[in-house]
């Protein structure tokens, strides 16, 4: 029953983790959370409120428009049938006064009342008087008279004249029993415009004023109900994060916030029994730690020293102490390939003693032993740091001359041989082994080979010209290469 109560703890515990995680990720989005509450109450309201401005202001201005157009028709309807009258009776003078008086005493701003005949001419007084009726201050565009004329019906035409004014072009039939005429006449709409973009802009600035106001008590009454009280619950979730589990989570209302709250705060309780629970634990097993701390230190250490007395074994040869045949290959072989990418050059020496199957058979083994591990010394003690020796096999040696000319190399090597010809060598017992002399066979990289493969090869083809040469010299593989190429 113990286990299983644990297990409900446990289960719990992380439970509460996983929320209170959650909403201290969401609280650090709770100025994100004001945001989307007032987008979300601003874009569906702008989108309601503007449809119906949109919709509001082009009625109202279709309206107004409507209502001067009809104030247009009843002031032309009646002159129609004047200016056929007149026009029957060729009294043009009549006509002219009646005009300009209608003119001056319409409440429409009139920019031009033109009566033409059916020919389209605009009719002399005989009295000498310009019969041309009320001119205004422009002409009636001329392909507006050109349909006017040819058309039995009024014309209506709302349009931007040359200089971007709204004028309404209109005509009406002047007929009485007959078609006498048509009376053409331009009215400035510009004043009406001017009033519909002042009631629009009154209504943008009713329209923004509304949106605000609801706006803002939306969004004051959402901080209030959803926000708030997500804000102080999130301080708590980060003081139960910071590690003090007392803290609870106040519960403003009973909606599901306030469920959540709640929730929150039995978890939270859980959380702490478990904590404490496992505290506990976790002090015993750190005592027990504690003590077998010192055997693991011990062990870890013998460990590392065994390691490393491998590594090191894997290494070495363990007759002259320099490196072996396998870790030469590895090394030549990433000498060749980052000289191919970094475009270096540098040596290699093949290093055979001479006639050293005689110190076996003279002294025996362990004496061919000593002089190996005397000759790697010696050779050893020649080279600089960064130079690499190695047991290549037997009584042959192989040396790495990195970053070094073929002269270089050449001088490197009389010195090695020059060095071990000067010494002597002595057996164990005191006995005088005498000295040794030294083949070397010399090749560059990547001058002589295109590989670590063909470089050995052309270093060992070097060193059997040595010894072929009577031995106790240097040959390099470029002489060879040279002697054949003139041969």
């Amino acid at each position: 029953m113990k286990e299983a109560g644990h297990g409900g703890i446990r289960a719990s515990g992380a439970k509460a983790i996983s929320v209170a995680g959650g909403l201290a990720r969401d609280a650090r989005y709770s100025m994100g959370l004001k945001a989307k509450v007032a987008l979300w109450v601003v874009i569906p309201t702008f989108l309601i409120m503007g449809a119906s401005g949109i919709w509001g202001y082009y009625k109202w201005s279709g309206t107004a428009y409507m209502s001067k157009r009809g104030q247009a028709a009843s002031l032309l309807e009646p002159l129609g049938v004047l200016s056929a009258m007149y026009m029957a009776t060729d009294d043009w003078v009549s006509l002219d006064n009646s005009l300009a008086e209608v003119a001056k005493a319409s409440d429409l701003p009139i920019l031009a009342l033109v009566p033409y005949d059916t020919k389209g001419i605009i009719p002399t007084s005989s009295s000498g008087r310009g019969g041309n009726g009320w001119m205004g201050i422009r002409i009636p565009p001329q392909d507006f008279v050109k349909r006017a004329l040819a058309s039995s019906e009024p014309i209506w035409e709302q349009v931007l004249d040359s200089s971007g004014n709204l004028v309404l072009n209109a005509s009406m039939p002047a007929v009485s029993g007959l078609r006498e005429g048509t009376l053409v006449a331009v009215f400035d709409f510009e004043p009406t415009r001017a009033l519909v973009r002042k009631a629009s802009m009154e209504l943008v600035a009713i329209f923004l004023a509304l949106l605000f106001s609801l706006v803002g008590a939306v969004y004051v009454g959402m901080s209030g109900t959803v926000v708030r009280p997500l804000e102080a619950l999130s301080r708590v979730v980060e003081r139960v994060r910071g590690g003090e589990l007392k803290a609870r989570a106040p519960r403003f209302s009973g909606d599901e916030i306030g469920k959540l709250a709640s929730a929150f705060n039995e978890m939270t309780t859980e959380l702490e029994a478990f904590t404490a629970e496992l505290e506990q634990m976790v002090t015993q097993r750190t005592r027990q730690l504690e003590q077998s701390n010192a055997l693991l230190e011990s062990t870890n250490q013998k460990l590392r020293t065994a390691n490393s007395q491998l590594e090191r074994i894997s290494r070495v040869d363990q007759t002259t102490g320099v490196f072996n045949r396998r870790y030469f290959d590895e090394l030549v072989e990433f000498e060749a390939r980052r000289s191919l990418r970094s475009g270096g050059s540098w040596c290699l020496f093949m290093v055979d003693i001479d006639h050293f199957k005689r110190f076996n058979d003279t002294f025996g083994h362990q004496a061919g032993d000593l002089v190996l591990e005397e000759t790697a010394a010696t050779l050893k003690k020649s080279l600089r740091s960064t130079d690499i020796l190695a047991r290549y096999g037997g009584e042959e040696f192989a040396v790495i001359l990195l970053d070094t000319s073929l002269d270089q190399a050449r001088a490197v090597g009389e010195k090695l041989r020059q060095k071990l010809q000067a010494r002597s060598f002595s057996g164990l017992d005191g006995r005088d082994l005498g000295g040794v002399t030294i083949s070397l066979g010399l090749a560059q990289f990547p001058e002589d080979a295109a590989s670590s493969e063909e470089l050995i090869a052309r270093a060992d083809q070097a060193l059997y010209a040595a010894k072929d040469q009577g031995r106790n010299r240097l040959v390099a593989w470029q002489s060879i290469r040279d002697q054949h190429s003139d041969d």
